[in-house]
């Protein structure tokens, strides 16, 4: 009989500890959980941030378009006036300073076609187009070398992209349509620069010949594009020295 009761009151403890326990834990097993961010969220807000910037490297010289064409510009229409989209890649008889640039040349040269003379407001777009897009390159090109130097996130390509839209020195290269040289043999070295990044990331060899062309495309914009080639080479030693 005593052992029975003692059994009995064992029980009882033992249930009542376990209610004991229940009780403690249950709001812990019924808390939520706390919400995770949206790991999509992040990308689109650099995407609209990054998006912006460019835009308001468009924003700021798009007023390029109201202006006149420069007396400069004169000479530059009285030589392509007799030339073709064809006859603009032929070596000229003298090679006078800035006279053989088929790669820029070729969009007055587009502009005459299409709107049958140099029309100054398009002629002026082209600069300040081609200066948009060297803007998403240089960003585009800061996102990739900022991983291989450890600099992830926002700060380093939205300051190196900030830098390169409003240095006050590339004034000229922008309003004057005459320099259309210089922002488009920089489109195409940036661009070169790019896919041979890619081709470096284990892409397809597609993207090493584009970097060629893109290369080659800059030599024939202005004779000083041939130093997008030391760029690369500065480029393969960066990131063999980062892979190794």
């Amino acid at each position: 009989m005593l052992w029975t009761v003692e059994r009995q009151v064992v029980e009882l403890a033992s249930r009542a500890n376990r209610m004991s326990l229940d009780e403690t834990h249950a709001p812990i097993l019924h808390q939520r959980a706390p919400a995770q961010p949206d790991s999509t969220i992040a990308p689109f807000l650099r995407l609209v941030a990054l998006s912006a910037l460019v835009l308001g490297a468009f924003t700021l010289y798009a007023g390029a378009a109201q202006l006149p064409l420069l007396y400069d510009d004169a000479p530059t229409i009285w030589r392509l006036a007799e030339r073709s989209l064809i006859s603009n890649f032929a070596l000229p008889r003298t090679l006078a300073a800035g006279e053989y640039r088929p790669g820029a040349t070729t969009l007055w040269l587009l502009t005459r076609d299409l709107f049958s003379w140099f029309y100054g407001p398009l002629l002026h777009l082209w600069n300040v187009w081609a200066h948009t897009l060297n803007t998403a390159l240089v960003i585009a090109l800061a996102v990739r070398l900022g991983r291989a130097v450890g600099l992830r996130g926002l700060v380093f390509p939205a300051i190196a992209g900030a830098l390169f839209a409003t240095f006050p020195f590339s004034y000229q290269a922008v309003l004057w349509a005459g320099a259309l040289y210089h922002p488009i043999a920089t489109a195409a070295g940036l661009t070169a620069l790019l896919a041979y990044v890619r081709w470096r990331d284990g892409r397809s060899a597609v993207w090493l010949v584009v970097s060629a062309l893109a290369l080659l495309v800059a030599c024939l914009s202005h004779e000083a594009g041939f130093v997008f080639g030391l760029y690369l080479l500065g480029l393969e030693l960066l990131l063999a020295r980062r892979a190794g």
